[in-house]
């Protein structure tokens, strides 16, 4: 990689650091991470992950096994988006999902092919 390059980057990076919608972001993520009811659901929600997909892979996406699986899934799911830093969270990633879907717009479109249908990929 060239000196300009890299010269970029770093320019770039701390322009992201020091970006106020970045210490948000950084903030909720602490907040995220050390909310123990968080920890305890997204672990749920791991383990229910797993169960819907073997009982997908098992039975069909349309068995009764697969169904329920679903729905615990969506439960525990529903459970830990409502939890107070899980929201706090969201609500600060979203500004940045915006920034960040410019970025790559702008870094990375020119060097993405058309598909045969005739969008990006």
């Amino acid at each position: 990689m060239n000196q300009a390059t890299m010269e970029a980057l770093s320019a770039l990076r701390d322009a992201l650091s020091s970006d106020p919608r970045m210490k948000r972001l950084k903030e909720a993520e602490r907040a995220l991470e050390s909310d123990p009811q968080a920890q305890k659901l997204a672990k749920e929600k791991e383990n229910k992950t797993r169960a819907y997909e073997e009982a997908r892979s098992t039975y069909g996406e349309e068995s009764e096994q697969a169904k329920q699986a679903w729905h615990s899934l969506y439960l525990i799911k529903k459970e830990l988006d409502e939890l107070p830093s899980s929201e706090a969270y969201r609500k600060a990633y979203a500004p940045m999902a915006s920034l960040y879907r410019q970025m790559d717009s702008t870094l990375f479109d020119p060097f993405r092919d058309e598909t045969s249908c005739g969008g990006k990929l």
